[in-house]
Parts: structure tokens; C-alpha cells; sequence
């Protein structure tokens, strides 16, 4: 909980992530790690450090998408098919853990809709 209050306070440079695991997706399983994420750029100027509790995701190549999802309809590997299947199509492999970034919610009624950058790493040729 205290790292929770840490980040908080370094925002606007954070902001909320998902981490579905390159291994969880091979086996078709929907489970994630939710955080909070920052980038490379801001990380020595806000003092983080990879520890433990902290992944650090180097710079490669990717293709990026965004998906939606809201709070009758959660984030699950359902969300990235689609992403996954474009990948297939046009001959690349996914090399590494996808990681998303929240960058819209909105309640525009009696739930919330929420946008997340989604970003598949993929072998370079």
C-alpha cells in the first residue's frame, strides 16, 4: 500500500497499466497483473528503480492498438483476440508479455468505459 501512495504522488507522469504474461496468453489463460506504470523517460527523474514489485520493460519493437472495456465487461484476453489474430495474419510473433495503458475513462452513465493503449511485442526479423 505504501508504494501505491508513492506513485500516486508522481502523477501526471503515471498512470494505470495491465500486464498479461507472454506464458498466461500461450496457455489461453485471461489472467493479468493490474498496476500502476511509468515510462522509461520519467523513471530516473521520479527516482523508480526496478526492485522487487517493480518490472522494468526495455524498448522493442511493437505493434500497439487500443481496446475498450468497462465495468459490466471487464479487460481479458478476449480484449487482445483481435490484436493477436492481426499479429498471425501479417506473419509476426509475439515476443514478450503484453503491457496496456489506461488512457481514457469516462461515465457517461451508470458505468464506467475505459480505453487502454495496448502494446504486443513482436519478434524483429
Amino acid at each position: 500500500m505504501d508504494r501505491i501512495a508513492q506513485w500516486v504522488e508522481k502523477e501526471p507522469f503515471v498512470y494505470s497499466c495491465a500486464v498479461f504474461y507472454e506464458a498466461n496468453i500461450r496457455a489461453g489463460d485471461s489472467h493479468f497483473d493490474f498496476g500502476m506504470g511509468v515510462n522509461e523517460e520519467y523513471a530516473e527523474f521520479l527516482q523508480v528503480k526496478e526492485e522487487p514489485g517493480v518490472q522494468y520493460y526495455p524498448p522493442c519493437p511493437c505493434v500497439h492498438t487500443c481496446v475498450s472495456s468497462r465495468s459490466g465487461q471487464y479487460l481479458t484476453l478476449d480484449n487482445l483476440r483481435e490484436g493477436l489474430a492481426w499479429l498471425r495474419r501479417n506473419g509476426l510473433t509475439l515476443a514478450g508479455d503484453v503491457v496496456t495503458q489506461v488512457v481514457c475513462m469516462t461515465k457517461p452513465e451508470d458505468e464506467y468505459f475505459n480505453w487502454h493503449i495496448v502494446w504486443f511485442p513482436i519478434a524483429s526479423h
